[in-house]
């Protein structure tokens, strides 16, 4: 092959690849406006979730020498939904893409709301052993992993 030829060559593949780079930096500007809206959208949905009468509820359970009722079915479910809108992925991730029980499922909400140990304790109104094992089940069914300690620190991995 000419010298010539192979220059050519090469100057074509240096303008297809600053072409290329072009295209990729206009995409990826494009990825971070996205993320960036859903970022403000899902910040408002968090917020929601927050401040709702529900959330308070359920985080009543935080305050030491707090005993009420357990939350009831609805409670729960008004709950679960404010939870979906706010944190899509986690949600998607322990409601739909795993076959989890509803204990387990309210395990996971609680602590993808960061709720700790006893605090869950108190508002499934179970004792330490019964969390211990559903978190032991949940990051098992989750991640394959059938450690208790692990589960948090995985799901916030989708928060």
């Amino acid at each position: 092959m000419s010298n010539t030829l192979m220059k050519s060559n090469l100057d074509n593949a240096i303008s297809v690849l600053a072409k290329l780079r072009q295209c990729a930096e206009t995409m990826l500007s494009l990825v971070g406006q996205l993320q960036a809206s859903i970022g403000v959208r899902d910040a408002k949905r968090q917020e929601e979730l927050f401040g709702s009468d529900v959330y308070a509820r359920f985080h009543a359970f935080t305050s030491d020498g707090h005993h009420a009722e357990p939350p009831s079915d609805g409670e729960w479910r008004e709950l679960e939904s404010l939870f979906r809108a706010a944190f899509p992925r986690l949600y998607q991730l322990v409601a739909i893409d795993h076959d989890l029980t509803r204990d387990q499922l309210r395990l996971c909400l609680l602590v993808g709301l960061s709720f700790r140990h006893h605090v869950i304790m108190r508002v499934m109104d179970v004792d330490s052993n019964r969390v211990s094992r559903l978190k032991s089940q949940a990051n098992k069914r989750l991640f394959g992993d059938k450690l208790a300690s692990t589960l948090a620190v995985r799901l916030k991995d989708y928060v």
